[in-house]
């Protein structure tokens, strides 16, 4: 695995690939034991999500092409796969997605929680009934959720 840190509008974030693609972002400045495996394979994603995360800061992209690498449950994936597919500028809501894979809302929410990708898998696209602006695990944690979304020309 390799990192990268890089500085945008919502702070510092910390990239980390695999070979197979970018597995995790996290706000801040990394916090490791110093060892990485360096190899052009990783580096290739993540200088492609660097150049991604920039192009939409700067208002051009609306979706990522990045390759991920997420681990989790065959459950967690199904929640992941069902956010990233939210387009830009719009929000579903837990109740929305939980619909689709016929579970409840909390579950939607844990696994929503639980994503190691935001912004590349965009769970502040996921709000509340009614609208309403849930926690966020980024950032500033809500207002970090209403800047990205209000980046993205999203009717909130």
């Amino acid at each position: 695995m390799q990192y990268k840190t890089v500085e945008t509008p919502v702070g510092l974030l910390t990239l980390f690939a695999t070979e197979k693609g970018l597995c995790r972002l996290i706000w801040g400045k990394a916090k490791t034991d110093g060892s990485s495996m360096q190899t052009d394979r990783c580096q290739k994603h993540l200088d492609q999500a660097e150049e991604e995360l920039k192009a939409y800061f700067e208002g051009g992209q609306k979706a990522f092409k990045t390759l991920l690498d997420v681990e989790g449950s065959a459950f967690m994936k199904s929640v992941l796969h069902k956010v990233a597919k939210i387009p830009a500028g719009r929000v579903e809501t837990y109740g929305d997605i939980a619909n689709k894979l016929g579970t409840a809302p909390r579950a939607i929410g844990r696994a929503v929680g639980a994503n190691p990708l935001p912004i590349f898998i965009p769970c502040h696209r996921v709000v509340g009934a009614n609208g309403a602006m849930t926690g966020f695990s980024g950032g500033s944690g809500v207002p970090t959720k209403e800047w990205l979304l209000k980046h993205e020309s999203a009717n909130i």
